[in-house]
């Protein structure tokens, strides 16, 4: 009698533990999941942005057109890779939903296999941590490059607007103006030519 009662409390035990384990793991799961979708919409967004911005320069100038191809081709590397890791964390997500199940369908009987899924589970709770590591760096790189590449658009823009006629920069301008927060148009200075510096 006292044995069944310890082994009922050393299941429950093992079971309230890998209860907990489980419930901070689909708590990590969700977060993973949702830090992942919102990094998606911002890059996105980001994206939608550069491509307009790639869009107004080559409008404005043939020089400027020149570096389209180039931030295209960097857009669309980054964008198969975001995919690919983002494809890799999906089906990483998939395996620890599996392995959850299998663990919760073997906890009838915790005491025998309780130590190896145990190991298990932390091994891929670590991979886990290890990977969200590994994209949290590359979208700050990414993030890094597209800035650098915002800085020399913008230079350009600005070397443009400086060899465009007036009525043009204020035009540029004007459309800049409203690109970036939706502002009524600027009215034409009174006092001649504007030189857009």
């Amino acid at each position: 009698m006292e044995k069944e009662t310890l082994r009922r409390e050393i299941v429950d035990e093992v079971r309230n533990q890998f209860e907990t384990k489980l419930r901070e793991a689909r708590r990590q799961k969700t977060t993973i999941e949702e830090e992942l979708e919102s990094a998606s919409e911002r890059w996105k967004r980001e994206r939608r942005r550069l491509n307009a911005e790639i869009d107004r320069l080559t409008a404005i100038s043939k020089p400027a057109a020149a570096a389209v191809p180039a931030a295209d081709e960097k857009i669309k590397q980054a964008t198969s890779e975001w995919e690919t890791e983002r494809s890799r964390l999906k089906k990483q997500i998939a395996r620890l939903e599996s392995a959850v199940a299998d663990a919760i369908e073997r906890s009838s009987n915790p005491l025998r296999s309780i130590q190896p899924l145990k190991e298990q589970f932390e091994a891929r709770l670590e991979d886990a941590a290890k990977s969200h590591t590994v994209v949290e760096q590359q979208l700050l790189r990414l993030r890094a490059e597209w800035d650098e590449d915002r800085k020399r658009l913008n230079t350009e823009v600005m070397r443009l607007r400086r060899l465009a006629p007036s009525d043009k920069a204020l035009e540029a301008k004007e459309k800049l103006e409203r690109l970036r927060d939706g502002r009524k148009p600027l009215k034409k200075p009174a006092f001649g030519n504007w030189n857009g510096g």
